[in-house]
C-alpha cells in the first residue's frame, strides 16, 4: 500500500480543487469550475487508487483510473451499461479540456 502521506496529499489537493470549483461557480467562471471539478475528481480518484494498492496514473486518464478502482471494488459494474456510459462520458469530457 502507498504511504499514507501520499493518500493524504491527494485528498488535500482534491479538497482544495473542490473549493476552487465552488468559488469559480459562484463567480460565474464556469470554465474554471469545470477545470477544478475535474482536478478534484482526479485527485480523489488517485487517493482511492493508492489506498487500493495501485499506482497513480501519470497520464491524467480519469476514466482509466475509475475502471481500475471498479475492477478492485465492484468488478460486476464493468458489465453494466450504465457504468460503461459513465466512462464514455468522462472520456468525451476530458477530450474537451
Amino acid at each position: 500500500m502507498a504511504a499514507t502521506n501520499e493518500i493524504t496529499a491527494s485528498l488535500s489537493t482534491a479538497e482544495q480543487h473542490l473549493k476552487d470549483a465552488q468559488d469559480a461557480f459562484s463567480g460565474g467562471r464556469y470554465h474554471d469550475c469545470a477545470y477544478h471539478s475535474a482536478s478534484a475528481a482526479e485527485n480523489a480518484g488517485n487517493a482511492l487508487i493508492l489506498a487500493l494498492g495501485g499506482r497513480i496514473p501519470r497520464t491524467h486518464r480519469n476514466a482509466d483510473a475509475m475502471e481500475f478502482a471498479v475492477t478492485r471494488l465492484k468488478p460486476d459494474w464493468l458489465k453494466r451499461e450504465e457504468f460503461r456510459e459513465i466512462v464514455s462520458t468522462i472520456k468525451r469530457f476530458m477530450a474537451l479540456l
